[in-house]
């Protein structure tokens, strides 16, 4: 029964989902055609967008309740349309323009392209879409406040294991209309908004109306590097990883050292190196102490390690920050089977059934871990209990090493007598 938290994620590529979104947006959405409007022709200021969402109103906690529960329904549908109408795809991409001082031409040709490409299927939704397919899952886990601002939490999990949390902001429009308008990932630490911001501004800096003064000055060296940046991507895709740690390799160390970087790092090194993987989960640690997506990414590293006892702590960490989450008693009954400790696994798989049975993977857990002990009855009993909730395909038992003891037993011959129900 494998462990799959962080690390399946990042060799799965879950984490680069909005990443290389952002990419495809640049990519595609630069001006064409006839040269720049004039200044007097600029799209909406930060001002007109602060302006904007003075009229807005904060959600209430039933009305955000149900859009919830209805967008998560659409994600999980791949109904891609329902769920980015459901963003304001307008805010999110005014707040990522806003402040940087690019001609009015370019600043409309990339607004206009940016919502382009969010609403295609190669957009953030369509691509996690994508990633979910038709086993994985994505889940309401509760509404919440911060900021006075209500969120909704949801946990995502993938077909063969690992999981991850976003949270996003809503908002209430004149006319009752509520809306996401960020949304907060929490395996990339940063919002969407950020992501996106972050690619924006090396594609306006052959537009800018003025220099790079106003920018911070890892803003400038992303601006210089970018050129190596958006090569990583395709790499990416490729799993060219020695040239993504090649490329990581030339950039300015301010960049080296920012967080969507490091993470890039873990996807290039999380099956050909494990020695640059540890090492760059270090420099996370170092660099970003106490950032929420530390903690999904060091029960890996703790786990690689051995130490059984930190990886539990940072679960209990992420449950903490998360505000609860029975998907993660199914992450400890995990742990503690990888220490030997089936009667603590098995009370920990049987939790997450009785607190959320609408998740397979602690069935699983009940099963293998009742084998272990030969609890042959607890076997059965969570088969059944597998079988009914699930749409499940059986294979012939007596093929698998693993169920050699069970097929020999009692209990195996009610398994079968249930199946011919």
């Amino acid at each position: 029964m494998p462990v799959r938290t962080a690390r399946f994620i990042i060799e799965k590529g879950l984490f680069v989902v909005v990443l290389a979104a952002a990419i495809v947006v640049v990519q595609g959405c630069g001006p064409s055609g006839p040269p720049p409007t004039p200044p007097s022709a600029s799209a909406p200021s930060m001002a007109e967008v602060i302006e904007e969402a003075s009229t807005w109103k904060k959600t209430t906690e039933e009305d955000a309740r149900e859009f919830a529960q209805h967008f998560a329904a659409a994600v999980s549908q791949g109904d891609i349309t329902t769920a980015n109408g459901m963003i304001d795809w307008d805010t999110i991409i005014e707040r990522v323009v806003s402040g940087i001082p690019a001609d009015v031409g370019f600043r409309e040709g990339f607004i206009e392209g940016s919502k382009k490409a969010a609403l295609s299927p190669t957009g953030t939704i369509g691509q996690l879409s994508n990633q979910l397919g038709a086993e994985g899952t994505y889940r309401l886990l509760r509404i919440r406040e911060k900021d006075n601002q209500r969120t909704a939490l949801f946990r995502l999990t993938m077909p063969e294991g690992g999981f991850n949390y976003m949270e996003c902001s809503l908002v209430t429009k004149p006319g009752g209309q509520t809306r996401i308008v960020d949304i907060y990932i929490f395996l990339s630490g940063e919002t969407l908004t950020a992501t996106l911001r972050r690619v924006y501004l090396p594609a306006a800096m052959g537009h800018l109306q003025e220099g790079l003064e106003n920018l911070s000055q890892k803003e400038r060296d992303f601006v210089e590097g970018f050129h190596l940046f958006e090569k990583i991507a395709p790499a990416v895709r490729r799993q060219d990883f020695d040239q993504v740690i090649e490329i990581c390799n030339q950039m300015p160390k301010s960049m080296q050292e920012e967080k969507s970087l490091l993470i890039l790092m873990l996807r290039a090194s999380a099956d050909a190196n494990e020695t640059l993987y540890l090492e760059t989960l270090d420099k996370l640690e170092e660099l970003y102490p106490g950032d929420p997506c530390l903690d999904l990414l060091l029960i890996d590293r703790h786990i690689l390690n051995e130490q059984y006892d930190e990886a539990m702590a940072s679960v209990d960490r992420l449950d903490k920050s998360v505000g609860g989450d029975p998907h993660l008693n199914y992450v400890k009954g995990e742990l503690y089977f990888l220490q030997g400790n089936n009667q603590a696994a098995k009370e920990m798989f049987l939790k997450a059934i009785e607190e959320d049975g609408a998740q397979p993977d602690p069935y699983w857990g009940m099963i293998t871990v009742s084998i272990q002990m030969k609890d042959f009855e607890e076997t059965t009993r969570s088969l059944i209990r597998l079988d009914k909730n699930f749409d499940m395909e059986w294979d012939d038992m007596t093929t698998i090493k693993e169920y050699d003891e069970y097929v020999k037993s009692p209990e195996y011959q009610m398994w079968l007598e249930y199946l011919k129900q």
